[in-house]
């Protein structure tokens, strides 16, 4: 982890899924949502972004949310880190629990749309060659590997060559590694 507190973290494995609950994240999260942290005193956090805060308001460790004028720019590529994952969701949940015959494609299309968007501001707002681990860059690098371990038929590297090479970079990192996913579900 970027913070000093990896070793603090005890990691659970869950299975997140929009129709058959996890009753291991379910117990403690009725959202059904991962992640999760249980606080030492009891005190249960959802959503990254409130995780995030959390463990870099505790760490003595360098800070994910910087301070002054760089925490807006961070915090706004963590939006759009989050708005790429919600939609990759949106079209991964359509994918797995609709019946083909079901499924939208003009609203699949619109997902995609907004994803390949998206994907074209990031490539804009990064400094290619930064590979710092603020909010931000880790919002769009989790988001770029989402898409890579679940939707990877998008192919959104070939029309974002900057990026994935950007992306390549900073997933070789050895924080980035310590937080892939294992196994899809």
């Amino acid at each position: 982890m970027v913070t000093d507190l990896a070793d603090a973290i005890e990691r659970v494995t869950v299975a997140p899924h929009p129709l058959v609950p996890d009753r291991t994240l379910t117990t403690i999260n009725p959202l059904g949502k991962a992640p999760t942290l249980i606080c030492d005193d009891g005190t249960i956090l959802y959503d990254s972004r409130v995780i995030i805060e959390y463990l870099d308001a505790r760490t003595r460790a360098a800070k994910v949310i910087p301070p002054g004028d760089l925490r807006w720019k961070a915090l706004a590529r963590q939006a759009l880190g989050d708005g790429i994952l919600d939609a990759a969701l949106l079209l991964r949940y359509e994918g797995l629990v609709r019946e083909p015959a079901l499924q939208s494609h003009p609203w699949r299309r619109g997902q995609e749309a907004k994803i390949d968007a998206a994907l074209e501001v990031a490539t804009h707002q990064l400094a290619i060659t930064n590979l710092e681990f603020d909010v931000g860059n880790i919002a769009i690098g989790a988001a770029l590997g989402f898409l890579d371990f679940r939707l990877p038929e998008l192919e959104w590297r070939l029309r974002h060559p900057a990026l994935a090479n950007w992306f390549a970079a900073y997933d070789a990192q050895p924080i980035a590694l310590a937080t892939r996913p294992v196994s899809p579900i």
